[in-house]
């Protein structure tokens, strides 16, 4: 459930920095893994008190929420760069957002819950 969790709020969350970045590519985007946010959405407490059905509600809701800021994205806006908070990544692309942080971060997590998965219908 945490991954389902953290998958709930990550994506939305990088949808909305794309869209910050298209008002003002001058801001930092990005956070940390101290973000309270994302601590809160990963945390026992919200993993506890979050039902299946409200967390297929919550993911249910990303696919609408990613084509709605996708769609609106010309090519050169995918090519608009702006400071990360991540040292790791310095001056980074919209594109770079779409394809790192939602695209491969959601097929890593996806991977990862069918993996949880196996391991748990082995038992």
């Amino acid at each position: 459930m945490q991954i389902i969790t953290h998958v709930a709020e990550a994506i939305p969350y990088w949808a909305k920095e794309i869209s910050n970045i298209k008002v003002n590519h001058e801001n930092l985007w990005g956070r940390g893994l101290t973000d309270e946010v994302r601590l809160q959405a990963v945390s026992e407490e919200n993993i506890n008190g979050t039902t299946v059905v409200e967390a297929i509600e919550q993911l249910s809701t990303i696919p609408l929420t990613i084509e709605n800021v996708l769609t609106t994205l010309t090519d050169e806006e995918l090519q608009i760069q702006a400071p990360s908070r991540n040292p790791r990544f310095t001056n980074k692309s919209i594109d770079f957002i779409v394809n790192h942080l939602i695209v491969e971060h959601t097929e890593k997590h996806y991977k990862q819950i069918e993996r949880n998965l196996c391991k748990f219908n082995e038992r």
